[in-house]
């Protein structure tokens, strides 16, 4: 694990990364001063491995990490500059703020929206693991979803919604899984959650779902 954090570069609190970060393993950004820092990348992260955990990176260069990418109480942002090839196929947030406007159209294995906020105008598909038995979608604490891109879930996939914490819809969740909401979590929000045909949506929780429910023929 390489590990770059705030003052790394000489420059204290900010700091800009250029050339190539690549290899194996994990490359940690870290910092101070929680999700608002002001570090750049303009060089190419391709690393199997990223986690982000405090302060907050700018990218202006190519991301392109093949197996997973955590934030934790860190804001990332990746802008039209950038080249977001891939988030790898799995994506974890445990707090902070996920910015996603690269203008690329981003697809994911599996999601873990734990905590944090995920927004911007790219479109999120999640394919899944093709597993039937396994959770493709972790929807939990207080984690959520906002922007004007669309999150696709598709067939064959599972979500799980749960915790007590509520969690803010503010953007299309379009899903064609098999959702089962649990607990005491309210979900807020204008949404809409689409459940498209062949999709479940088997609400157990105690709680009030607040965004636009379409349900297309064939939802259940």
């Amino acid at each position: 694990t390489l590990r770059l954090f705030a003052g790394d570069d000489g420059t204290g609190d900010s700091g800009n990364y250029h050339g190539l970060l690549a290899g194996g393993g994990t490359i940690h950004f870290g910092g101070l001063g929680g999700p608002s820092g002001n570090r750049t990348i303009s060089g190419s992260v391709t690393v199997p491995n990223v986690a982000f955990s405090l302060g907050g990176v700018t990218f202006n260069g190519v991301y392109n990490v093949p197996t997973s990418t955590t934030v934790n109480n860190a804001g990332v942002t990746f802008n039209s500059a950038s080249t977001l090839t891939s988030l790898g196929s799995s994506l974890t947030t445990t707090g902070g703020l996920t910015t996603l406007n690269s203008g690329e159209a981003i697809s994911l294995v599996t999601l873990n929206l734990q905590g944090g906020t995920i927004t911007g105008s790219d479109s999120i598909t999640v394919a899944g693991d093709g597993v039937p038995a396994t959770t493709d979608f972790t929807w939990s604490n207080d984690g959520g979803m906002t922007g004007t891109g669309t999150t696709t879930v598709v067939s064959g996939t599972r979500i799980a919604i749960s915790g007590v914490s509520s969690k803010p819809l503010g953007r299309t969740l379009s899903s064609a899984a098999t959702v089962t909401w649990t607990g005491t979590t309210s979900i807020t929000g204008a949404g809409p959650f689409i459940n498209q045909s062949g999709g479940v949506f088997d609400a157990q929780a105690n709680a009030t779902f607040a965004p636009a429910f379409v349900n297309q023929a064939g939802g259940t």
